[in-house]
């Protein structure tokens, strides 16, 4: 796994984000915060996942599950998240509906936008969210005060925030506006 920023709160968020996931089809974008959790749900060995995702690193780590099949989308090497990305990965993603996406963010503003750095990622991760039931956001504490320039969606879009502590009084009722579950990680 790559070095990075917050690894334990990261991992802990990993590790809550697995518990919501049961057998059925999975999407995944790339990321530390969903690289931890594909390690999480590869400890927890299910049977019965079909993962769709551009991580080829979430892909390289649920390997080792062979109750797990795993599609790789396809499309523009990304070599900064050793992912795939661009027009290719969104037009196979847009032949699943999953049950679940779970996805990170680069930032999240003080009106509840969803921002990331780069647009190649951005357009899979929208595909996703909009072709899954259950849509999981994974947000470190950072995150409530960084901006990113390209708009993944709003915390409207999301049912489930996964972070690692509380947010500011405002954040949290744009969440409570939005209807979006939040689970706080435990600390270990």
């Amino acid at each position: 796994m790559r070095n990075f920023e917050n690894a334990v709160e990261k991992v802990r968020i990993g590790k809550a984000a697995a518990e919501l996931v049961a057998s059925g089809a999975l999407f995944l974008t790339p990321g530390t915060t969903v690289e931890t959790t594909a390690t999480a749900i590869a400890e927890r060995r299910p049977a019965g996942l079909q993962v769709v995702t551009n991580s080829t690193v979430a892909a390289a780590i649920l390997e080792r599950c062979p109750g797990i099949s795993i599609h790789l989308t396809g499309g523009i090497w990304l070599a900064n998240n050793r992912a795939l990305g661009g027009p290719a990965a969104v037009e196979t993603v847009e032949k699943y509906r999953c049950d679940l996406a779970i996805t990170n963010i680069g930032a999240i503003d003080a009106a509840g936008c969803l921002l990331e750095y780069r647009d190649e990622e951005v357009v899979v991760a929208r595909a996703m969210l909009r072709n899954a039931r259950q849509k999981v956001l994974l947000a470190d504490h950072t995150k409530f005060s960084r901006v990113a320039t390209f708009k993944l969606g709003h915390l409207r879009d999301v049912t489930t925030l996964v972070t690692d502590r509380a947010p500011i009084r405002a954040t949290a009722m744009l969440l409570h506006e939005a209807r979006c579950r939040m689970v706080l990680a435990e600390r270990t």
